[in-house]
């Protein structure tokens, strides 16, 4: 299985996020922590329940794959 882009926030919940969804997280992830201010990030999990990312709140963020 793989997971095309993992966010894990400090308050232990981890996110995945493939495909197109994965492409879009991680560029906002990126775009928000380059300009550096703490930036909430709109987005919606798998469900297409809204989700507010908050850059200091995430831990890690990177690609990972699952065998």
């Amino acid at each position: 299985m793989k997971n095309d882009f993992i966010i894990k926030m400090l308050d232990g919940t981890t996110l995945f996020f493939t495909g197109e969804n994965g492409d879009y997280a991680f560029t906002a992830v990126e775009n928000a922590l380059e300009r550096g201010a703490v930036t909430t990030i709109p987005m919606q999990d798998a469900e297409g329940f809204s989700l507010t990312l908050v850059t200091d709140k995430i831990l890690f963020y990177g690609e990972q794959i699952k065998e």
